[in-house]
């Protein structure tokens, strides 16, 4: 019985090619989107699960929001260090807790070779946690020496080359030196933390205590600097963890920091580290939050679906043409269930063909993937019996579902309707419409996903960068080095190409945000909105280009001395400059109102230097700044002149855009001579946008993907009905010839009868993707309007692209001569 299924089947599938093509076609695109989802998916979920005991292995969670808020904007991956020491002290459940954070582009120096890295800083107990396979030295002691260095294998062999590492010196930062007390080889993945694309990416890791600032981590709790990991103990439960931890932190938050902040903490499976965070970039706030597995797995399933409708509605008309096949079979004494057999024999060995021909083209796009999505597409196949079981479980789902109905409509031909006509109706023509329906629904979401993502990233990058005429470009902080700002900004000016130099404690594009509430009056109940706070030097506004809208901003003349807002004494009044956006939010009715006008930082931030509120007074209003693009509660910008901070100190430049190589060369041979065991690190304004920005654009990467994938099945879909329409209603077509009707009419006729279903498809898609759309476009701060355009645009591609796809077998079809048709009825 099977082998004669499966002759029958071959010989089928071999009697019409272009439907045996358009279907292997459609599926195997199918195929690809979810084999890909699901492979990315199984990727993500198997995230450290290497380790030993890892389903104890979590991280604590916190999140930082406005005075007053009942619920957590969003839970992060960090957490505040501060914590840490207490929570081993008030949970018996813990075996180890170990708090971590990555310093980037730190300089590291030995010999002659100086190399920019990714320093990691990690309490001891980080490799009780974590297997990290040690190739020279011992975890267990690896980082209890204060001075000690843990390198990856490939930093060692730069540093070292083939050479023993262990025990050797480098310099850290151009001035710290460090013991080498391991060499580890590449973290094993996946997992959250290791090269580029992870969550946690270095090159090397110290202990806690040796990164600056170390002790003042311990202090603040309105903090997220790193984060905190634990390994709980046999038999302890991660639930009952999360239910203590509200009271843990309402017990030892210090009460001059709990008014300043409203904090919430919570502990998640290690297996969430990665997704987390990209659940939060795409859906920040308190509204719906998208699961990136859900969304990733639900694009791959929806396109899936879309060729299974498509096979179903292809095969489905095909049947029509096989009727008298099945007449006689059924005559003959065949039973219904053997003829739909037969045909679910036919789907799966073209649903097999189409998952080769997807197991194929993954292998080779997998090197893209991993280079561009930090996942491997292919880990699937490595991850077990059961994920295998899980792929073969979905080709045989494919082939089921896409059989049904095409199965369920040709084992019902009558056999006396069969034989006498040679063919049968291939059920009702509403059913088929619907089917086409379908997958332009889908494929009608899909483009205005796309098509909404790429204005929001034009207006994004407008925003970002427009306002800058000439190039601007940020070095290596300065803090750290102890390298005098005059000194750097004198020596770069030298040049003609470099137009102007200032300082920031604070980089743009994910170089972090440091928060300031301030307030009309000191009165508690004043409302207090909080702003990125800047410390900057002169020329700041000059070098980012942007404008002055009121008042002045800080002058070499009037304004020299430093202030920290944070603990300046409370008998002076600072000046402060802010952006329009923050004189809306502290209720101006304008710029101009907003100059002169005295506000205060509140005393509640500068309860622990022993300080009261501050007051400064507003002597300019710029042009909004844009630094970071996710929505947040912290928006509107205000700037304190403190070139001097205590913090990281950003030299920032603005170069002539005709001399851009001469300006980078004299940049390099300056910064050569004040840092001589730091390598230079240059990074344009626009380049760092477009890092910033990358997690977007992979999203809108794979909406395009599977934007193309479901348009190009639906019509291959749309084609294939169409030549089976068309050769149905030949008889129609000549007797309407016959009567008068011309070719343009039997053309029009035909484009409006296959444009009724993309119309429906795009008009019930539309609902659908303005609510998609409005989600997505939550997530950031300067967001686009969402207006008709993209929905109109979206209808006008798919009647396009569908006329374009049917246009050939309409014009043949209406060109034919009646008299040869009627003629053969």
């Amino acid at each position: 019985m099977l082998r004669h299924h499966l002759q029958s089947a071959f010989a089928n599938i071999t009697r019409t090619p272009f439907t045996t093509a358009a279907n292997i076609l459609a599926l195997a695109l199918g195929l690809i989107c979810f084999l890909a989802a699901h492979g990315i998916v199984t990727y993500w979920q198997s995230a450290d699960k290497y380790h030993h005991d890892s389903d104890r292995i979590a991280f604590i969670s916190y999140s930082i929001n406005a005075p007053g808020a009942t619920k957590p904007r969003m839970m992060n991956q960090w957490a505040t260090p501060a914590m840490a020491p207490y929570l081993k002290q008030d949970f018996p459940d813990f075996a180890y807790v170990a708090r971590a954070n990555v310093t980037y582009n730190v300089a590291m120096a030995a010999g002659d070779k100086k190399f920019l890295a990714n320093l990691a800083s990690a309490d001891p107990d980080f490799t009780n946690i974590f297997d990290l396979d040690f190739v020279e030295g011992n975890a267990a002691t690896a980082l209890a020496n204060p001075n000690g260095l843990i390198l990856d294998r490939d930093m060692a062999r730069k540093l070292f080359g083939d050479r023993p590492a262990l025990g050797q010196t480098v310099i850290l930062a151009g001035k710290q030196d460090a013991t080498i007390t391991g060499v580890i080889n590449p973290v094993r993945q996946p997992s959250f933390m290791g090269s580029k694309g992870m969550t946690m990416v270095f090159d090397a890791i110290q202990p806690w205590s040796a990164q600056p600032g170390a002790e003042q981590f311990d202090k603040l709790w309105v903090n997220l600097n790193g984060f905190t990991f634990v390994r709980l103990k046999a038999g302890a439960s991660l639930d009952s963890v999360r239910e203590r931890l509200p009271a843990f932190l309402k017990r030892h938050l210090p009460p001059a920091q709990a008014g300043t902040a409203s904090l919430f903490v919570d502990a998640f499976p290690i297996s969430r580290m990665r997704t987390l965070g990209i659940e939060n970039q795409i859906s920040p706030g308190d509204g719906v939050k998208l699961s990136a597995i859900s969304l990733i797995l639900g694009l791959g399933l929806l396109t899936l679906i879309v060729a299974c409708v498509n096979y179903a509605n292809l095969a489905t008309a095909q049947s029509a043409t096989r009727a008298k096949e099945v007449g006689m079979r059924k005559t003959l004494g065949a039973r219904r269930i053997s003829i739909m057999l037969q045909a679910w024999t036919e789907t799966s060995i073209l649903s097999l063909i189409a998952f080769v021909i997807a197991v194929g083209f993954l292998a080779l796009a997998a090197p893209w993937v991993r280079a561009n999505m930090g996942v491997d597409p292919l880990y699937v196949w490595t991850a077990g019996p059961t994920a295998i079981a899980s792929i073969i479980g979905i080709v045989v789902l494919t082939a089921f579902v896409a059989g049904a109905y095409p199965a369920i409509r040709l084992s019902a031909a009558r056999p006396a309707e069969a034989l006498q006509a040679g063919r049968s109706r291939s059920g009702p023509r509403m059913i088929s419409r619907v089917l086409v329906v379908i997958q332009f629904v889908s494929a009608s979401f899909l483009l205005i996903m796309v098509t909404v993502m790429q204005e929001q990233r034009m207006e994004a990058e407008r925003v970002a960068l427009s306002n800058l005429e000439d190039p601007v470009a940020m070095l290596n902080p300065i803090g750290p080095l102890g390298i005098d700002f005059d000194t750097l900004e004198g020596r770069l000016k030298q040049s003609p190409a470099i137009k102007s130099v200032t300082v920031s404690d604070m980089g743009a594009w994910g170089y972090g945000i440091q928060a300031l509430q301030l307030a009309r009056s000191t009165d508690p109940a004043a409302a207090v909105p909080v702003f990125d706070y800047k410390n900057i030097g002169y020329d700041y506004f000059t070098t980012l280009n942007l404008r002055t809208v009121a008042g002045r901003v800080f002058d070499r003349n009037r304004d020299t001395v430093s202030a920290q807002l944070y603990t300046s004494p409370s008998s002076r009044t600072p000046p402060l400059v802010i952006d329009r956006l923050a004189a809306t939010r502290l209720g101006f009715s304008s710029p101009q109102e907003a100059v002169g006008k005295i506000i205060y930082v509140p005393e509640s931030l500068r309860r622990d230097a022993g300080l009261s509120a501050l007051p400064v007074e507003i002597i300019g209003v710029i042009e909004n700044e844009v630094s970071s693009m996710e929505a947040s509660e912290v928006s509107g910008h205000v700037y304190s002149f403190a070139p001097k901070s205590p913090g990281p100190q950003f030299p920032i430049m603005r170069i002539s855009r005709n001399d851009v190589p001469a300006a980078a060369s004299h940049a390099k041979r300056v910064w050569d001579e004040l840092a001589p065991n730091v390598p230079l690190n240059l990074q344009f304004y626009d380049q760092m946008f477009e890092q910033r920005y990358s997690t977007f654009t992979q999203f809108g990467q794979l909406f395009t993907l599977l934007a193309g994938t479901a348009f190009l099945i639906s019509t291959v879909g749309l084609l294939g009905i169409a030549v089976h329409a068309a050769s149905r209603r030949r008889h129609e077509i000549a007797v309407r010839k016959t009567l008068g009707s011309s070719t343009l009419g039997v053309v029009r006729l035909l484009l409006t009868d296959f444009s009724m279903p993309v119309l429906i498809g795009n008009l019930l898609a539309w609902p659908l993707a303005w609510i998609a759309a409005q989600t997505y476009l939550s997530a950031f701060a300067e967001r686009i309007n969402l207006t008709p355009a993209p929905f109109a645009l979206s209808l006008a591609i798919t009647l396009v692209v569908a006329w374009a796809a049917v246009i050939g077998v309409v014009l043949k079809a209406a060109s034919l001569h009646p008299a040869t048709v009627l003629r053969r009825a």
